[in-house]
């Protein structure tokens, strides 16, 4: 593939992020898995004497399981009478079953429930407590509970204004939906507060509509500032209501402002930042165009090493990847540098001479000579992958550590000078350095909104969706792309890339060796060398089996790729084992957000 072509492979994976994040941000895992939710509905008449209409639609998930659902009270709930401390009337009940209500004494209220039923309810509900009852339990799908009260909640005012604190919810099942509509008679509402984990705010005339969703067991409240007003309830004097308020959720609407606008910015990020990678490349990586065929029988440029070829034009223009290895060691036992030795399944490699001034070459040679010892004189990888064993056996850390280092520094060998001679990289640069940058602000923001929402009950699960989101598409283009994407070539090295290519196709197509194929044995050797450097060694050796082209000294590649590939991979993927352990270890109400009166919600049993 193209650079071009893996550009539009990014952008089309980070168009898929973008919308995934948007979607999957709106869907709260919690609300899926679980066997049942509601839609909430509150109506709240301010005036004189304080009035609710709830409605829940309960979605029933998981047929057979529940009998019962209801609402409940933190705070004290009355069916007839009052008291002299704040509480709640019920008015009217109703709903998709056997209504009933249990105050706070206990006693039940259920018209037309025989005594068997009355009794179940006061043995099976909770004090403070509206719902519906079915003797059968209820099947799988929707059911209405709705309910009104008189509320008499505590009151603070001064000489100007006055506070009501409204506490809907705080314990409950996951609140698909939420809307509480404000009623203001008398218009004396000055401002509203909401406390919801997410929510927006419409006014219409003396209208007041607050939207949202409310996750198991997350708050549902709304505090009020209004006039002075006679309202019914228990007042208590506090000079400075407006200040006391508007201090309290001072910290609340500096979440919401913060979550919202990082929010938005987020969202526009995912879908704009694919756009920024378009310009970007556009600048820095675009490439001239050249004409070269689509096969080449020829190696273009016989003077460059495999390795160098493998570096450059093969994968990632900035560092080997293991088929360099395999190449500059079959390369090495042609030019005599080395000897390779292959018993059946059995290969060992011997350092006869160091005169090269490669430098890839050298470490190459260095990593043999180092491990040599072990396998009596001969670089042997069954020697090698026992080393391996015996380090983690003995849990020498350190020791694997190297020696992975020592296999790491050839096999992902780079050298910034060579690179920097062929190809600017100026543009990965930016991409890469931006990303990481923004990253870390990024991650910085999300810890800081998670502390933030842990202290104020809010909600963050879709900003850490979107987040996550953001983070795979700011670091997904440099870490999967080659620096060649966004770099661009120098003089006319972009040619000779494509070039390799064309030479590259030739090698894969059969068909194409067969049309070419020459008779000199040296053309072969070279072919299946730069053939391993640029990763279809298989290709070249199929088609000298298919033909009969018998090379002796290159008979043992196959066996050098697979046996070095099989103990590098045991090298890599070498650990020690780490030792491992386990430990164990309604109220009145005020200010600000959880300070309200009433408390509760919805469920099921």
């Amino acid at each position: 593939m193209g650079e071009g072509g893996r550009l539009l492979t990014v952008l089309g994976i980070l168009y898929g992020i973008a919308v995934l994040s948007v979607i999957v941000s709106g869907i709260d895992p919690r609300a899926l898995t679980s066997d049942l939710t509601a839609s909430y509905r509150a109506v709240i008449d301010v005036d004189e004497t304080i009035t609710l209409k709830e409605s829940y639609l309960f979605d029933v998930r998981k047929g057979q399981r529940f009998s019962m659902l209801y609402r409940n009270w933190n705070a004290p709930l009355l069916y007839g009478g009052s008291m002299n401390s704040p509480y709640i009337s019920a008015v009217t009940f109703g709903g998709d079953g056997l209504p009933y209500v249990k105050d706070k004494d206990g006693r039940v209220f259920a018209e037309g429930a025989d005594e068997a039923l009355i009794k179940e309810i006061s043995q099976r509900a909770g004090n403070n407590e509206v719902g519906i009852l079915r003797k059968e339990k209820f099947p799988e799908g929707e059911f209405r509970l709705v309910a009104e009260y008189e509320i008499f909640p505590p009151i603070r005012q001064d000489d100007s204004n006055a506070q009501l604190n409204l506490k809907l919810a705080d314990r409950h099942i996951f609140y698909t939906d939420v809307e509480i509509i404000i009623r203001d008679g008398p218009s004396v509402i000055k401002e509203i507060f909401p406390h919801l984990a997410s929510y927006s705010v419409e006014r219409t005339g003396n209208i007041w509509i607050v939207k949202g969703k409310s996750p198991t067991d997350s708050l549902v409240e709304v505090e009020i500032l209004t006039s002075r007003y006679t309202f019914r309830g228990f007042s208590e004097f506090i000079p400075n209501i407006e200040g006391y308020i508007k201090s309290a959720n001072s910290n609340l609407m500096l979440f919401h402002i913060l979550r919202n606008a990082g929010k938005n910015i987020i969202i526009a990020g995912l879908f704009f930042y694919p756009f920024l990678l378009i310009l970007i490349y556009w600048l820095y990586g675009s490439e001239r165009s050249f004409t070269v065929p689509q096969h080449l029988s020829f190696i273009p440029d016989p003077k460059k090493k495999p390795w160098l070829v493998n570096m450059l034009f093969s994968g990632n223009a900035e560092r080997t990847d293991e088929n360099a290895l395999y190449a500059t060691l079959v390369d090495m036992e042609r030019r005599g540098l080395v000897e390779i030795l292959q018993d059946g399944g059995k290969l060992k490699v011997k350092v006869k001479s160091r005169e090269t001034k490669d430098s890839f070459e050298r470490k190459v040679l260095a990593l043999l000579e180092k491990y040599a010892p072990y396998g009596g004189g001969y670089f042997d990888p069954e020697e090698v992958e026992k080393l391996v064993d015996s380090y983690v056996s003995r849990r020498d850390d350190g020791a694997l550590e190297r020696l992975k280092r020592d296999f790491e520094d050839v096999i992902n060998f780079t050298d910034p000078l060579i690179v920097k001679g062929f190809l600017s990289t100026k543009g990965h640069s930016i991409v890469r350095y931006s990303g990481i940058v923004l990253s870390i602000f990024l991650g910085l923001y999300m810890v800081g909104m998670y502390i933030f929402s842990s202290l104020q009950k809010g909600y963050v699960y879709d900003l850490l969706v979107l987040g996550g989101g953001m983070l795979v598409s700011l670091n997904l283009p440099h870490l999967f792309l080659p620096p060649q994407v966004f770099g661009r070539w120098k003089r006319d090295f972009y040619r000779e890339k494509l070039k390799w290519n064309a030479f590259k196709s030739f090698l894969s197509d059969l068909a194409m060796i067969k049309k070419y194929q020459p008779e000199d044995v040296a053309i072969w050797e070279e072919w299946l060398i730069y053939g391993t450097a640029l990763g279809v060694a298989d290709s070249v050796e199929s088609a000298m089996e298919e033909l009969k082209i018998k090379v002796p000294t290159l008979s043992k590649t196959p066996y050098v790729r697979r046996r070095f590939y099989h103990t590098y991979r045991h090298v890599h993927s070498a650990s020690i084992p780490k030792a491992s352990g386990t430990s164990g270890l309604g109220g009145l109400g005020g200010f600000g957000a959880g300070g309200g009166f009433g408390g509760g919600g919805a469920g099921g049993r």
